[in-house]
């Protein structure tokens, strides 16, 4: 060998060296012919001996037995193999509020399966989901012998082509060659058309406190349906249903204080549920393959190779394009670095880590990336679990002291402009306000128009009101308007009241009187009527009237005084007076 070729062979030889000791990942064990075959979401990390070291959970279907497993991985042996009644779509690891030893639940389909200790515990069936009337009537009507297979297949064709959507056994129907039909429409006859529930993921949220206490399971099924189970009985503490099929979810929060359940469906469609309320949803450029929760940004990976990054309210914060077709998606969870990120495995081996907003770490393995789980298996020490399209099952440890850091960001708007500028406390008030006032322009717009309406209708009642009661301050009779004006001199216990009667408007009028209304345990009012000479429009006419306080306690009662005319059975107008505290009368000796 050349002086050349040994040189080249040692500097490759020291740059392999050079990378194994950068990389933040060390493979503990791997195994090419493992034979899993795993759904999004069946691996999943517990202690489930209660002996403080944590196991690896597969829910897998094996393809040569035909039959689903549930293989249980102390590191990278595999100790214990159970069979599931049907193909899983998710496995979680719990525990109750009344026990600590560590419950396995796993989603198939209309099942929920709860393992205690890995022996079978308990099962939560999914209520069968509706069968639409008209659907129903057609299998009805074909219990006749004379019914006619032909004529079911094309009234259930033209239910399908309306959107309606059929139960299994129409779909299968509909499916069938024609020589078929007959021995199957034989066979289900008698048999009631029902239409059974089937879960499609699984995930699962805090139930009293973050940490590793209890989990409530979150299932969601094929027909729209969000179940929220208990940690302890798993009795349905809530439920709620969208308009399609969920394909994928994620969960944040503690149940009983503030949580958010965000699902994603077949018709690109993004839901929240917020502490019991659902949200309006938003659209997606393509459909999702998985979505978890990073910080306060939700990450998508979609079919058109793009892993987005969106807001709470549905805006992309950014986006990255990536070389190959995106396999899975699972969330990161580092505790000793406070780390919070995703990882997402691609069709060509690659695996890629992003925080909440850039690429921080990537590393490459041999095969089809299908299915990542990120989880702690003994004290600080963390794996990263791989299976490949083959079937191959790799364990990747997390180095002890790795420090992740932003290899390149991700596509977008620069780095720059997501430096926080340092706002004043009232321009963000403004900006906050202004941005309130956009997003509820409508709302506010309706509640100001009712609450105008609602002060017009006050107002006009109350004048309605005084002029029945004659409290305006002015009125009118057979055409000519009147004011009347009271005004108050002494301070006790003798007030003289002067009233001043005004016509604005009209011909002269006569044989009007003025009255007052006093209340007798407090007030003594001598000459209480008096007459008024007539009334010439324009010129004010003035009545003395002298009101003495009987009673020593500091208090004061209003004090009526009357216009009405002999032609009127009420007043003609009304002047209430809030007569003044009487002082005590003075003795001088």
């Amino acid at each position: 060998m050349s002086t050349g070729a040994l040189v080249e062979r040692a500097v490759s030889q020291q740059q392999l060296l050079s990378v194994q000791t950068k990389s933040k990942w060390q493979q503990v064990f791997s195994d090419p012919v493992a034979g899993l075959r795993v759904l999004p979401n069946c691996i999943a990390f517990g202690d489930v001996h209660n002996q403080g070291e944590n196991k690896i959970l597969v829910a897998h279907f094996d393809e040569e037995q035909h039959k689903a497993l549930l293989k249980v991985y102390s590191g990278s042996s595999l100790i214990e193999e159970h069979v599931l009644a049907d193909v899983p779509c998710g496995v979680m690891c719990t525990i109750s509020d009344e026990s600590t030893v560590p419950m396995v639940a796993v989603a198939a389909s209309d099942g929920l399966f709860v393992f205690k200790n890995l022996r079978p515990f308990f099962r939560f069936t999914l209520p069968p989901a509706d069968v639409l009337e008209a659907e129903r009537d057609l299998w009805i009507n074909a219990r006749n012998e004379s019914a006619n297979p032909q004529q079911l297949f094309d009234d259930l064709k033209a239910l399908r082509s309306t959107g309606a959507k059929l139960c299994p056994r129409s779909m299968t129907y509909l499916a069938m060659d024609p020589d078929q039909r007959p021995a199957f429409l034989e066979g289900v006859r008698e048999i009631p058309v029902k239409q059974k529930g089937v879960f499609t993921c699984l995930t699962s949220l805090a139930h009293k406190s973050q940490g590793d206490g209890p989990q409530c399971p979150i299932i969601c099924t094929e027909d729209g349906q969000i179940f929220v189970l208990h940690p302890s009985d798993f009795s349905a503490l809530f439920n709620i249903s969208v308009n399609s099929a969920i394909t994928c979810a994620c969960a944040s929060g503690v149940y009983e204080m503030d949580y958010r359940i965000t699902v994603v469906t077949r018709d690109k469609l993004v839901y929240t549920v917020k502490n019991g309320e659902l949200s309006e949803p938003f659209e997606l450029h393509s459909l999702a393959l998985a979505i978890t929760r990073v910080q306060k940004h939700l990450m998508i990976a979609c079919e058109n190779n793009v892993l987005y990054s969106y807001t709470t309210k549905g805006k992309i914060a950014w986006q990255s394009k990536q070389p190959s077709r995106i396999t899975c998606l699972c969330e990161v969870w580092y505790k000793p670095k406070l780390l919070r990120a995703c990882c997402i495995g691609l069709a060509d081996g690659q695996v890629k880590m992003y925080n909440s907003t850039e690429l921080i770490d990537s590393f490459s393995i041999e095969g089809c990336v299908t299915m990542l789980s990120f989880g702690n298996i003994w004290r600080d020490t963390y794996v990263l679990a791989i299976v490949t399209e083959t079937g191959g099952f790799t364990l990747r440890r997390l180095r002890k002291g790795a420090e992740f850091k932003a290899i390149k960001s991700a596509v977008g708007a620069p780095a720059e402009q997501r430096i926080r500028i340092n706002v004043p406390t009232k321009s963000r008030l403004y900006l906050d306000q202004s941005q309130r006032e956009k997003d509820h322009a409508k709302s506010m717009h309706h509640s100001f128009q009712g609450d105008l309406q609602l002060v017009r209708v006050h107002t006009a009642r109350e004048y309605v009101k005084a002029l029945t009661a004659s409290l305006a301050p002015a009125s009118a009779l057979n055409g000519a308007s009147f004011q009347l004006g009271v005004k108050v001199q002494g301070i006790g216990p003798m007030f003289k009241l002067t009233v001043s009667v005004q016509a604005t408007s009209g011909a002269t009028t006569n044989l009007l009187k003025l009255a007052l209304e006093w209340d007798e345990e407090m007030y003594q009012v001598s000459d209480s009527v008096a007459l008024l000479p007539a009334l010439v429009p324009g010129i004010s006419y003035e009545k003395s009237f002298m009101a003495e306080c009987i009673i020593e306690e500091p208090i004061s009662a209003p004090l009526s005084v009357h216009l009405y005319s002999p032609e009127r059975t009420l007043p003609i107008i009304t002047a209430v007076v809030s007569m003044p505290i009487s002082e005590p009368p003075i003795s001088v000796r």
